[in-house]
C-alpha cells in the first residue's frame, strides 16, 4: 500500500519532466512557404565590410600629417599608404549603391591627397564626412556597455604591449623587428583620435604594418575595453573633474577626439580644457536611452542584411545584439513609462529571431523589421516625452521600492508566520539567515553596481535566467513541502515530529535558500530599476533618494503589520494560500528563466501563434515555456489532490 502511495505521489512530477525534456528536444520547422531557406549569396566576396570603410576614412584623417608636411612627402611609405586606401575607399563605396555627394567628396579627398596639400584641410572634409558616412553605411560607433579600463589594461598587457610597450611607448621587445615601428600611444597626437578609430583597428588591423586583426581573438566589448584603455597612455594624461558636469555622452566620448569636443563644447559656450576631458576618458559614463534604441535599430538593420546575403548565423547574432545591447538596458526605464509597449517590443524581437531560424522570406522578414523599427520609434517617443520632474521621479522611486520590495516581504511574512502558527520557531533562525545573507550581498551588488553592468549582456541574461530557474525549483519543492500542512489541525504532533526530522535532513537550509534567492533576486531587480531611473533624472536625484527612504520606510510598516496580522491567519486556509503563492510564484520564476535563456540561444524557441501572451505570469507563446509551466500547474494540482486524499483518510481513520 505504501509502495502503491510512492508511486502515484512519484507520477506527479511526470508533466515537470516531461516539460523539462520539452527545452532541449529538437522540433524540425520550415519557412512559411514550407520549403529551406534559400538566399543567394553576393557575388563579390572580396567587398570589404562598412566599418572597415568607415576605419580608412578615419585612418586617412589622422595619419595623413605624418605622411606629408608643407606640400612635401615627409615619408614614403606613409605617403603611398594614404594613396592607396583613398583609391581603396572610393572604389569600394562605389559598389554599395552609393550616395553621390559622399562620393564626390571621397573623390576629392583622393585629388587632396595626390596635390600633397595641407593636413589640416584633408583632415577637416574626412571628419565632416565621417558621420555622413557611418550613418550611410548604418555603422555603430559606441559601446553599449560602459568600458572597463581595468579589464582593458589587462587585455593591453597580454595582446598589445610586445610590440606597443607596457606603458603604450611603442618599444615593445618585437618592435625593433618591426618595419614601420609600433605608434607610441604616449605622444600628443592621441589627443586627435577618437576610441573609434582604436577600435577598428584592433578589429581589422592596419595593412600594411604588422597590426594584426584581433576581431576573433577579442570580442566586441574587449575590444572597446582596450580602445578607452589606451586614451589614457597619453603623456600629461590628468583627470582633473569639471567644476559643472560638461554633459558629455559615452556616444561622443566614443566617436570624438579631445580636439573635436573641445571645438564642439566651444560652440556651445562651455569652455573646458582637456584634463576635464581626461577625467570622463578615466570615467566614461553609461549611454544615454536614446542612444541605445538608435544601436539598437543599427544592428537590426545589420541583421536583416545579413539575412539577405544568406549569413543566417550572423543575422541571428547581430539580432540578439540589438536586443542584449540595445532594448535590455532600456527595457526597465520603458516599463515604468508603458509597460505594454515594453513588453510587445521584447515580444516582437523574440519573433524577429524566431522568423530568422525559421527561414522566413525575405519579404516577410523585411515587414517584421519594419514592426519592430516602428515600435522602437514608439519606445523612444516615450521615454523622451516624460523627461522628469521632482514629482514624478519622487513618485516612481517610491513605486520601485514599495513594488519590489513587497514581493519579497509578502512571501517572507507568509513562511515566517507558518512558522510560528504550526510552533516551529526553531526554522524561523534560517529564513533569517537566508534574509541577511541576501541584503549583505544586494548592499555589495549595489556598490558593484558599475562592474557589474560591465559585464556581457550575454553573461547578465545567462545569469538572470540560471537565477530564476534554480528559483522556481527550489520553490517548486518547497511548495509541496508547505501544502502538506493543509490538515494539520488534526495530527498537530505528527507534523510537528516530521518537521523536526525534516529539519534534520536540511530543509532548514532549503527554507534558507528560499528567503535568499527571493530576497536577492529583488534587490538585484530593484538596483538595476533605480540605476536606470538615476541615469535618466539627472536634475531631480534628491528627488529619488527621498523616494526611496520614504518607500523602505511605509515598505517595513507594511511588513511589520502584515507579520502581526499574520499570527491570527486560520491555519488550514493559511496553509492552503501560500501554497499557492508558493507554487504561483516558481510557475513564473520558471517562464521568465526559460524566456532569458531563449533570449541568448541557449534554449531553442518553437512559436505557438495561437497562443496569447501573458506577460505578468511570464507566459509566452512558445512550446518551450509553455510545456514546462504546463507541467508544474499540472504537477502541482495532482500533488494537491493526492495529498488532500490523504488527509482525507488520515482523518476517516482517526
Amino acid at each position: 500500500m505504501k509502495l502503491n502511495r510512492r508511486l502515484l505521489f512519484s507520477l506527479t512530477f511526470l508533466p515537470v519532466f516531461i516539460g523539462l525534456i520539452l527545452l532541449f528536444v529538437p522540433v524540425q520547422t520550415q519557412n512559411r512557404a514550407g520549403s529551406p531557406l534559400s538566399i543567394p549569396l553576393p557575388q563579390d566576396s572580396e567587398r570589404l565590410e562598412p566599418e572597415k570603410l568607415v576605419f580608412l576614412l578615419q585612418y586617412l584623417g589622422t595619419d595623413y600629417a605624418a605622411a606629408v608636411q608643407s606640400g612635401q612627402v615627409i615619408s614614403e611609405f606613409e605617403y603611398q599608404e594614404m594613396l592607396d586606401f583613398s583609391q581603396l575607399l572610393v572604389e569600394q563605396y562605389r559598389q554599395l549603391d552609393p550616395a553621390q555627394d559622399i562620393l564626390t567628396e571621397l573623390q576629392l579627398i583622393r585629388t587632396l591627397i595626390e596635390e600633397k596639400r595641407d593636413w589640416i584641410e584633408v583632415r577637416g572634409l574626412t571628419h565632416s564626412l565621417l558621420p555622413r558616412l557611418s550613418q550611410d553605411l548604418n555603422v555603430v560607433s559606441y559601446p553599449a556597455v560602459v568600458p572597463s579600463l581595468s579589464r582593458g589594461k589587462r587585455l593591453f598587457l597580454e595582446s598589445c604591449a610586445k610590440c606597443h610597450g607596457l606603458e603604450g611607448d611603442g618599444r615593445g621587445p618585437s618592435a625593433a623587428e618591426l618595419d614601420p615601428p609600433p605608434r607610441s600611444f604616449q605622444d600628443q597626437r592621441m589627443n586627435q583620435l577618437a576610441p573609434h578609430q582604436l577600435f577598428n583597428a584592433l578589429t581589422f588591423g592596419v595593412e600594411g604594418t604588422e597590426m594584426p586583426s584581433h576581431l576573433e581573438s577579442l570580442s566586441h566589448q574587449e575590444r572597446w575595453d582596450i580602445a578607452f584603455y589606451i586614451m589614457t597612455l597619453r603623456n600629461g594624461f590628468d583627470p582633473v573633474p569639471p567644476k559643472n558636469s560638461l554633459g558629455v555622452s559615452l556616444k561622443a566620448l566614443a566617436i570624438h577626439s579631445n580636439e573635436e569636443l573641445i571645438a564642439q563644447l566651444a560652440n556651445d559656450g562651455v569652455e573646458t580644457q582637456v584634463a576635464n576631458l581626461d577625467y570622463y576618458r578615466k570615467n566614461p559614463p553609461g549611454a544615454s536611452l536614446e542612444d541605445l534604441l538608435v544601436l539598437a535599430e543599427q544592428r537590426l538593420l545589420q541583421s536583416l542584411e545579413a539575412y539577405r546575403r544568406g549569413e543566417v548565423d550572423q543575422a541571428l547574432n547581430l539580432a540578439l545584439d540589438a536586443y542584449l545591447e540595445g532594448i535590455e538596458p532600456v527595457e526597465p526605464a520603458l516599463a515604468q513609462r508603458d509597460r505594454s509597449l515594453a513588453a510587445e517590443l521584447e515580444g516582437q524581437f523574440a519573433g524577429y529571431r524566431l522568423d530568422l531560424r525559421n527561414g522566413a522570406s525575405a519579404e516577410a522578414m523585411r515587414a517584421r523589421f519594419q514592426t519592430v523599427q516602428e515600435l522602437t520609434k514608439l519606445a523612444g517617443q516615450a521615454l523622451s516625452d516624460s523627461e522628469t520632474v521632482w514629482g514624478f521621479a519622487f513618485v516612481q522611486s517610491l513605486a520601485i521600492i514599495l513594488r519590489e520590495g513587497m514581493e519579497a516581504a509578502l512571501l517572507l511574512a507568509l513562511m515566517v508566520t507558518y512558522l510560528a502558527a504550526a510552533g516551529y520557531q526553531q526554522l524561523q533562525k534560517f529564513i533569517a539567515v537566508g534574509v541577511g545573507a541576501a541584503l549583505l550581498l544586494g548592499i555589495a551588488t549595489w556598490w558593484l553596481t558599475q562592474f557589474a553592468l560591465r559585464i556581457s549582456p550575454l553573461q547578465q541574461e545567462a545569469l538572470e535566467g540560471l537565477t530564476s530557474l534554480l528559483a522556481a525549483a527550489v520553490l517548486f519543492s518547497v511548495s509541496f513541502w508547505v501544502i502538506r500542512q493543509v490538515d494539520i489541525r488534526n495530527w498537530k504532533e505528527y507534523i510537528r515530529k516530521k518537521a523536526e526530522q525534516a529539519m534534520g535532513r536540511g530543509s532548514g537550509l532549503t527554507l534558507a535558500s528560499v528567503a535568499f534567492l527571493v530576497v536577492y533576486r529583488e534587490a538585484v531587480e530593484t538596483i538595476l530599476f533605480y540605476e536606470a531611473l538615476w541615469m535618466r533624472s539627472e536634475s531631480d536625484q534628491g528627488a529619488i533618494l527621498v523616494g526611496f527612504v520614504s518607500g523602505t520606510l511605509i515598505l517595513l510598516s507594511l511588513v511589520f503589520v502584515m507579520f502581526k496580522l499574520g499570527l491570527r491567519i486560520p491555519l488550514k486556509p493559511f496553509f492552503a494560500i501560500t501554497g499557492v503563492l508558493l507554487g504561483m510564484l516558481a510557475f513564473v520564476f520558471a517562464g521568465y528563466g526559460v524566456r532569458e535563456l531563449q533570449t541568448i540561444g541557449w534554449l531553442k524557441e518553437t512559436p505557438l501563434d495561437w497562443m496569447v501572451s501573458i506577460s505578468v505570469l511570464e507566459i509566452r507563446a512558445t512550446l518551450e515555456t509553455t510545456a514546462l509551466q504546463l507541467g508544474i500547474l499540472l504537477s502541482f494540482l495532482m500533488g494537491w489532490l493526492q495529498l488532500s486524499q490523504v488527509g482525507k483518510r488520515l482523518t476517516a481513520d482517526r
